[in-house]
């Protein structure tokens, strides 16, 4: 996608969902020193911190959570906010909702679980250039 936009005035903000404390503590510690990492325990509190911080530029959500999982809180998330890039991650295979999301572009990448930083860094790029 050549329509990539600058960040202006400090680095990407990217929220990541998972129902896993251990999970969030990793993503932050691993990623804090490339992005201002916001994280939030579970889709409803990732929904609230997106309507209250309108300058996410980026949103990673798990896929496997109770009460909503990860397609389900990126479909409610896109009514907040339609502009920027969705990912979704899981510890299994891609299955047909997940290539059924892919296809209807409701979100932009699929990850297994670790996810690297490399193959992240690269999709990200594609949306935003320092």
């Amino acid at each position: 996608m050549n329509n990539s936009k600058t960040i202006k005035a400090g680095r990407f903000k990217v929220l990541y969902i998972d129902d896993d404390p251990l999970q969030l503590q990793l993503f932050q510690l691993r990623y804090s020193n490339i992005f201002e990492v916001k994280v939030a325990e579970f889709a409803h509190n990732g929904l609230e911190i997106l309507k209250n911080h309108m300058d996410i530029d980026v949103v990673i959500s798990d896929f496997d959570m109770p009460f909503m999982n990860g397609l389900e809180f990126i479909e409610k998330a896109r009514r907040i906010k339609n502009d920027i890039p969705f990912y979704l991650l899981s510890s299994s295979l891609e299955n047909d909702e997940i290539k059924e999301a892919l296809k209807n572009k409701l979100i932009d990448n699929f990850f297994n679980k670790p996810i690297h930083k490399s193959p992240l860094l690269n999709e990200i790029s594609k949306y935003y250039e320092c």
